[in-house]
Protein backbone atom coordinates (compact mmCIF):
# COMPACT_ATOMS: atom_id res chain seq x y z
CA UNK A 1 0.00 0.00 0.00
CA UNK A 2 3.26 2.47 -0.04
CA UNK A 3 4.84 4.15 -2.94
CA UNK A 4 8.12 2.14 -3.02
CA UNK A 5 11.42 2.11 -5.11
CA UNK A 6 14.10 -1.10 -6.28
CA UNK A 7 17.46 -1.25 -5.08
CA UNK A 8 20.03 1.40 -6.50
CA UNK A 9 21.82 0.56 -9.76
CA UNK A 10 19.00 -1.78 -11.03
CA UNK A 11 19.10 -1.95 -14.62
CA UNK A 12 16.70 -3.59 -17.40
CA UNK A 13 17.61 -5.72 -20.04
CA UNK A 14 15.88 -5.32 -23.29
CA UNK A 15 14.86 -7.84 -26.16
CA UNK A 16 17.41 -6.90 -28.22
CA UNK A 17 20.33 -7.90 -25.42
CA UNK A 18 21.36 -3.99 -24.40
CA UNK A 19 21.56 -3.18 -20.93
CA UNK A 20 19.72 0.18 -19.34
CA UNK A 21 20.46 1.79 -15.72
CA UNK A 22 17.21 2.62 -14.65
CA UNK A 23 15.67 4.58 -11.68
CA UNK A 24 12.17 3.24 -10.73
CA UNK A 25 9.08 3.33 -8.38
CA UNK A 26 6.15 1.19 -7.35
CA UNK A 27 3.16 2.95 -6.49
CA UNK A 28 -0.32 1.22 -5.55
CA UNK A 29 -3.72 1.49 -7.50
CA UNK A 30 -6.63 1.82 -4.68
CA UNK A 31 -10.10 1.83 -5.53
CA UNK A 32 -12.64 4.04 -3.76
CA UNK A 33 -12.39 1.96 -0.94
CA UNK A 34 -9.22 2.21 -0.79
CA UNK A 35 -8.56 -1.59 -1.32
CA UNK A 36 -5.09 -2.94 -3.46
CA UNK A 37 -6.67 -3.31 -6.90
CA UNK A 38 -2.87 -3.29 -8.59
CA UNK A 39 0.52 -1.62 -8.77
CA UNK A 40 1.86 1.08 -11.65
CA UNK A 41 5.66 0.59 -12.25
CA UNK A 42 7.44 3.65 -13.49
CA UNK A 43 11.19 3.52 -14.71
CA UNK A 44 13.21 5.92 -16.00
CA UNK A 45 16.44 4.99 -17.84
CA UNK A 46 19.34 7.06 -16.07
CA UNK A 47 22.12 4.95 -18.10
CA UNK A 48 23.33 8.49 -19.39
CA UNK A 49 23.36 10.15 -16.20
CA UNK A 50 25.42 6.75 -14.87
CA UNK A 51 27.83 7.04 -17.49
CA UNK A 52 28.65 11.24 -16.53
CA UNK A 53 28.48 10.32 -12.88
CA UNK A 54 31.46 7.62 -13.48
CA UNK A 55 33.32 10.31 -15.94
CA UNK A 56 32.97 12.86 -13.42
CA UNK A 57 34.38 9.97 -10.67
CA UNK A 58 36.95 9.72 -12.94
CA UNK A 59 38.01 13.25 -13.41
CA UNK A 60 37.70 13.22 -9.59
CA UNK A 61 40.30 10.58 -8.72
CA UNK A 62 42.70 12.53 -11.63
CA UNK A 63 42.23 15.73 -10.27
CA UNK A 64 43.23 14.25 -6.80
CA UNK A 65 46.19 12.61 -7.46
CA UNK A 66 47.71 15.91 -9.29
CA UNK A 67 46.51 17.82 -6.40
CA UNK A 68 48.10 15.46 -4.01
CA UNK A 69 51.88 16.22 -5.55
CA UNK A 70 51.59 19.91 -5.70
CA UNK A 71 54.35 21.60 -3.47
CA UNK A 72 52.27 24.35 -2.67
CA UNK A 73 48.75 24.65 -1.21
CA UNK A 74 45.48 25.66 -2.42
CA UNK A 75 42.56 26.08 -0.59
CA UNK A 76 39.18 26.51 -0.91
CA UNK A 77 37.56 29.12 1.42
CA UNK A 78 34.32 30.40 1.47
CA UNK A 79 32.87 34.45 2.04
CA UNK A 80 33.19 33.71 5.47
CA UNK A 81 36.70 32.33 5.60
CA UNK A 82 35.94 28.82 6.21
CA UNK A 83 38.11 26.26 5.44
CA UNK A 84 36.30 24.23 2.53
CA UNK A 85 39.03 22.24 0.95
CA UNK A 86 42.53 21.52 1.30
CA UNK A 87 45.01 20.17 -1.63
CA UNK A 88 48.66 19.97 -2.09
CA UNK A 89 51.77 20.03 -0.40
CA UNK A 90 52.23 17.74 3.09
CA UNK A 91 50.96 19.11 6.21
CA UNK A 92 54.34 21.14 7.25
CA UNK A 93 52.92 23.93 5.70
CA UNK A 94 49.93 24.09 7.56
CA UNK A 95 48.97 25.24 11.11
CA UNK A 96 47.58 22.53 12.13
CA UNK A 97 46.74 19.05 10.21
CA UNK A 98 44.18 19.03 7.59
CA UNK A 99 41.09 17.24 9.38
CA UNK A 100 41.49 19.70 11.82
CA UNK A 101 41.15 22.95 9.44
CA UNK A 102 38.43 22.03 7.35
CA UNK A 103 35.28 23.38 8.14
CA UNK A 104 36.78 25.84 10.62
CA UNK A 105 36.90 29.67 10.28
CA UNK A 106 40.26 31.30 9.80
CA UNK A 107 39.54 33.42 12.81
CA UNK A 108 39.34 30.11 14.63
CA UNK A 109 43.31 28.72 13.92
CA UNK A 110 45.15 32.51 12.85
CA UNK A 111 45.95 35.12 14.74
CA UNK A 112 43.25 37.64 14.91
CA UNK A 113 46.00 40.37 12.89
CA UNK A 114 46.46 37.88 10.75
CA UNK A 115 42.75 36.20 10.35
CA UNK A 116 41.70 39.73 9.72
CA UNK A 117 43.65 40.44 6.81
CA UNK A 118 43.42 36.81 5.13
CA UNK A 119 39.42 37.89 5.25
CA UNK A 120 39.36 41.03 3.93
CA UNK A 121 41.74 39.42 1.02
CA UNK A 122 39.13 36.96 0.42
CA UNK A 123 36.15 39.71 0.49
CA UNK A 124 37.85 42.24 -1.69
CA UNK A 125 38.23 39.13 -4.29
CA UNK A 126 34.94 37.97 -4.09
CA UNK A 127 33.06 41.81 -4.30
CA UNK A 128 35.35 43.05 -7.12
CA UNK A 129 36.10 39.44 -9.08
CA UNK A 130 39.32 41.11 -9.29
CA UNK A 131 42.85 38.11 -8.73
CA UNK A 132 44.81 39.24 -5.85
CA UNK A 133 48.37 38.72 -5.14
CA UNK A 134 49.85 39.38 -1.87
CA UNK A 135 52.46 38.39 0.73
CA UNK A 136 51.94 37.19 4.64
CA UNK A 137 53.76 35.72 7.48
CA UNK A 138 52.72 32.20 9.29
CA UNK A 139 54.27 31.09 12.61
CA UNK A 140 54.07 26.98 11.97
CA UNK A 141 55.17 24.40 13.85
CA UNK A 142 57.87 24.26 11.84
CA UNK A 143 58.74 27.82 12.46
CA UNK A 144 58.51 31.35 10.46
CA UNK A 145 57.48 30.96 6.82
CA UNK A 146 56.37 33.31 4.05
CA UNK A 147 53.75 32.70 1.92
CA UNK A 148 53.13 34.22 -1.84
CA UNK A 149 49.16 34.22 -1.96
CA UNK A 150 47.12 34.52 -5.13
CA UNK A 151 43.26 33.77 -4.86
CA UNK A 152 40.78 33.73 -7.04
CA UNK A 153 36.76 33.99 -7.47
CA UNK A 154 35.70 30.02 -7.77
CA UNK A 155 32.12 28.61 -8.60
CA UNK A 156 30.49 27.87 -5.63
CA UNK A 157 29.30 24.22 -5.12
CA UNK A 158 27.21 24.90 -2.14
CA UNK A 159 23.92 26.17 -2.16
CA UNK A 160 23.92 28.10 1.04
CA UNK A 161 27.82 30.00 0.66
CA UNK A 162 27.87 33.33 -1.21
CA UNK A 163 31.01 32.88 -2.69
CA UNK A 164 34.00 30.63 -2.70
CA UNK A 165 37.95 31.70 -3.76
CA UNK A 166 40.47 29.34 -4.20
CA UNK A 167 43.58 30.59 -2.51
CA UNK A 168 46.87 29.13 -3.80
CA UNK A 169 49.83 29.89 -0.96
CA UNK A 170 53.41 29.42 -2.12
CA UNK A 171 56.24 29.21 0.57
CA UNK A 172 58.84 31.81 -0.53
CA UNK A 173 60.65 31.72 2.62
Amino acid sequence: GKVMGLANHTSLISKDGNEYQIADSAAPILDVKGELRGVILVFHDVTDNYAIQEALRKSHERLAAFNSVLPDLSFIFDEKGTYIEIHGADDSLLTSERAVLLGRLIHDVLPQKQADRMLAVIQKTLATNVNQVFEYTLELPTGMKTFEARVAVMESYSNTAEGEVVWVARDIS
